[in-house]
């Protein structure tokens, strides 16, 4: 994806951010991004790192299709940052379902990152709509669900 958002003119780099369980894998993403000067793998961060990162960039993009939840989404979501985001699994809740934010094939993320890319209004009204979202996934949410399930406990320790 990063290399033909380049070689459509658009200077952009990318940072691998966590780690890889799988050990060929590994070495093949590794190799990979060695060859690109653009492409930084950083494997794991400490919070603040990570927190960072997210700051001083304006786009992500998740590679891994169909993926339970997303955490590294909602937290790109959290911070600001446009993800996108393969059509599947459970990162595409954390978009709002949004068609802009989702691919299939490495040209169609292409083609919809120029497009939000070059949109400024779209990139608004997508922010806005992710801030929105995000906010099912904050911790002061899960802390209330958390205290009214306790809440709603009986005495036998079932819930209502």
């Amino acid at each position: 994806i990063i290399d033909g958002l380049r070689a459509q003119g658009f200077d952009t780099h990318l940072h691998i951010i966590g780690g890889v369980d799988n050990e060929p894998y590994f070495e093949k993403v590794k190799e990979r991004a060695n060859s690109r000067e653009y492409i930084k793998l950083e494997g794991y961060m400490e919070r603040s790192e990570l927190i960072n990162m997210i700051e001083k960039h304006k786009y992500g993009i998740h590679g891994r299709p169909k993926e339970h939840f997303g955490i590294g989404i909602a937290e790109m979501v959290a911070g600001g940052i446009i993800p996108f985001v393969p059509n599947g699994g459970g990162q595409v809740e954390i978009v709002n379902n949004r068609s802009e934010l989702q691919y299939e094939t490495v040209d169609q993320a292409i083609q919809k990152i120029k497009r939000v890319v070059r949109d400024r209004e779209l990139q608004r009204d997508l922010r806005e709509d992710l801030e929105r979202k995000s906010e099912e996934y904050s911790v002061e949410k899960f802390q209330n669900r958390v205290s009214n399930l306790i809440n709603d406990l009986d005495k036998d320790g079932s819930i209502n």
